[in-house]
């Protein structure tokens, strides 16, 4: 396998790589490369690749807890894949970075910022993290917890319509109005021309689309 180069001035949450420096010598002879850092605060740092790219450790010691317990939680996984989204390098890059959807500073730079905000705004585990704006990046006030199938229905691509005045994805209509089963028989109507409260409220007979 190639050596990972490292570049000088690479970025790793609030550490700046200024060169690669001696290895890590364990008790048991086994070897790890180290890097040595300049922290924004100040400090330099001398630090293990993998505890860099594994985002373990994000400053000199002066953000409060660095380490943690959390790789591997959804929690943690959602602050690396919304990290991931945002860079040019990401397969799907026409959908966030080539769109301006970034990640603000202080989630980019600390995953216990992001947990602390995220505990404090109704985080609960199997909820997904949602943009309220699409065109808008990860933010603290662009940003909520929601199930998956709200998030599945606040997309470029959804389909909305206004019921009772309401603009609202059609989806999550029908899922509000228990009628999830009738996606095809309601649409078929909207799209022969019926007002959409009609479509919706009208019962629809088992074997009759009209």
């Amino acid at each position: 396998m190639a050596k990972l180069e490292i570049p000088k001035g690479k970025r790793y949450g609030k550490l700046t790589v200024i060169k690669e420096v001696e290895k890590f010598v364990q008790p048991s002879g086994q070897t790890q490369r180290g890097f040595l850092c300049r922290c924004d605060c100040g400090n330099t740092k001398k630090v293990r690749l993998s505890h860099l790219e594994h985002d373990r450790v994000n400053s000199c010691g002066c953000l409060a807890g660095e380490f943690h317990d959390d790789h591997g939680t959804s929690l943690h996984n959602t602050w690396r894949g919304m990290k991931n989204r945002s860079k040019e390098y990401h397969s799907q890059s026409y959908l966030y970075s080539d769109r301006g959807i970034d990640i603000c500073d202080e989630w980019e730079n600390s995953y216990l910022e992001f947990k602390t905000w995220a505990l404090e705004n109704g985080y609960e585990e199997g909820l997904t993290i949602d943009r309220k704006n699409n065109d808008k990046g990860y933010h603290p006030g662009n940003c909520r917890f929601v199930p998956q199938y709200v998030n599945n229905a606040n997309r470029r691509n959804t389909y909305f319509v206004k019921y009772k005045g309401e603009e609202i994805a059609f989806t999550l209509l029908l899922r509000k109005k228990g009628l999830t089963d009738h996606y095809a028989a309601i649409r078929s109507r909207i799209k022969r021309g019926w007002d959409v409260d009609e479509a919706i409220d009208t019962p629809i007979r088992e074997g009759n689309y009209r």
